[in-house]
């Protein structure tokens, strides 16, 4: 048993390997997606041959790491995502960790089954595991961040503080909202360094956060502190908590709950931790006596203060947290598990249960992605068909690129468009974008393109989207 525990983290990787390669899923959907698989190439040929990579808006990391594994393998999609898998085996081993931090008496086998049901099993976890996003990396980052600043707490060794830093730091550099989740540990370790201060400790800190800076400093120059005037900071709100419906440059959004639900909904969606409804008969308050304990709830209500603040909702954010919301409840299971000690076909019997029950929701969540990943593929091997054309397009142009179109592209949200290259084609859908993008760039500039020319349709393709050729022939 000892020897398949230590397996453990291969076995997870090989199980999302065979995901990956059974379904062919690269990993690619969506505007963000593409959009860090672009920069992520373009880091290798600055590191191949020098050629600048040119200004980037996101954190850098998750690319930067891409770009190191693109180095040896071929398909940079590939390493790009393999950077994910490897994030979500490591978030589960300091999970593992952390609550054996916080629970000293749990068994290890325990441990492990339960986070491989609630953690590994997570639907929404599972599919970003497989994504190429920064999401799981990001949350590998602050996972391991806590885990050493709670270590240093205990037993003030200088290395912890050091690698809790550099792990902040890294978080931070993948998503800049991982900031709010690491105030309260970070600042929880002030009063024991305040205590043994050392100059030592201090220094390579310092050295441990300008490692991770200095790829951002060096990429973005001047637009270094560009991030701080993203639009969900300058328009955060405690109004936004009670709205579901909100206008902003993403165009017009309504949601089915409330902002304030939505962020919390990594307590109870099915997609993140349907478990949380039985186990919460089995949680007792006398769980948060650990100090510890309290800064993560503590942490967490922050971080879902500030996600409800902005005006919009992306159930993506909720994923750097989630693991968090795990380690909370673990005390709920091994008390529900010890209960049943002597009824081991109950607790089989439940175990397979927990299993069948998210392994179908991970296909039903996964489904979508999958579908829009076949779409992308398909709309680019169609467009390939047409070579040498201008191509105005909106929210495909990413994919295009990513799949070899070497079309020029002329995005519809970028400005207002008053004049079209002779034959070139427009890529759009009508049906997807009407109501979002109402007002604003995308339909603006489709209904100019419906005004003043004649679109001949060329192709009919999945989803709603449609190829026109765009003839000089006002109406």
């Amino acid at each position: 048993m000892k020897k398949a525990i230590n397996y453990l983290p291969l076995f997870l990787l090989l199980i999302l390997l065979a995901v990956r390669f059974g379904a062919d899923f690269n990993g690619l959907y969506g505007q963000d997606s593409h959009e860090y698989l672009r920069f992520a190439k373009r880091l290798v040929a600055f590191f191949q041959n020098g050629s600048p990579p040119g200004d980037y808006f996101w954190p850098v990391n998750y690319p930067l790491f891409s770009a190191f594994f693109a180095l040896v393998l071929p398909d940079a999609a590939f390493a790009a995502q393999l950077v994910s898998m490897l994030s979500f085996v490591l978030l589960i081993s300091y999970a593992t960790r952390l609550i054996a931090l916080l629970n000293p008496q749990a068994s290890p086998l325990q441990t492990r089954v339960y986070l491989f049901l609630t953690l590994f099993l997570s639907p929404f976890m599972f599919r970003a595991s497989l994504l190429v996003m920064s999401d799981i990396l990001a949350a590998f980052f602050v996972i391991a961040a806590i885990f050493y600043a709670l270590n240093y707490r205990r037993d003030a060794v200088t290395l912890d503080f050091v690698l809790s830093v550099f792990f902040a730091a890294a978080a931070v550099m993948t998503r800049y909202a991982a900031a709010v989740l690491l105030i309260v540990p970070l600042a929880g370790m002030l009063p024991v360094f305040r205590r043994k201060f050392s100059l030592a400790a201090f220094v390579f800190a310092l050295a441990a956060t300008a490692v991770c800076l200095i790829p951002h400093l060096l990429i973005r120059g001047g637009h270094a502190a560009a991030f701080l005037q993203h639009p969900g900071l300058l328009t955060w709100s405690i109004d936004n908590f009670f709205h579901r419906e909100f206008i902003t440059s993403d165009g017009h959004a309504v949601y089915r709950f409330p902002n304030l639900v939505y962020a919390f909904s990594f307590l109870f969606h099915p997609g993140f931790f349907w478990l949380a409804l039985p186990l919460i008969f089995f949680f007792k308050t006398s769980d948060l006596k650990n100090v510890n304990c309290r800064l993560l709830l503590a942490e967490l209500v922050i971080y879902a203060a500030f996600l409800a603040g902005i005006p919009y909702q992306n159930l993506r954010f909720l994923i750097p947290g989630f693991p968090l919301v795990a380690v909370i409840f673990f005390p709920a299971f091994a008390r529900l598990t010890a209960r049943l000690q002597r009824r081991k076909m109950i607790v089989w019997g439940i175990a397979a249960f927990i299993l069948l029950a998210q392994i179908a929701l991970i296909t039903r969540y996964f489904s979508p992605i999958y579908q829009a990943n076949k779409l992308e593929k398909s709309v680019a091997q169609t467009v390939l068909d047409y070579p040498n054309r201008t191509i105005y397009t909106f929210a495909i142009d990413g994919a295009l690129r990513s799949y070899g179109v070497k079309n020029k592209l002329v995005n519809l949200w970028r400005e207002p468009i008053r004049k079209v290259d002779p034959g070139s084609l427009a890529l759009f859908n009508e049906e997807k974008f009407a109501r979002q993008w109402a007002g604003k760039n995308p339909m603006l500039n489709w209904h100019w393109l419906r005004q003043n020319f004649q679109l001949i349709e060329l192709e009919t393709l999945p989803d709603g989207w449609r190829l026109y050729e765009i003839k000089n022939e006002c109406y």
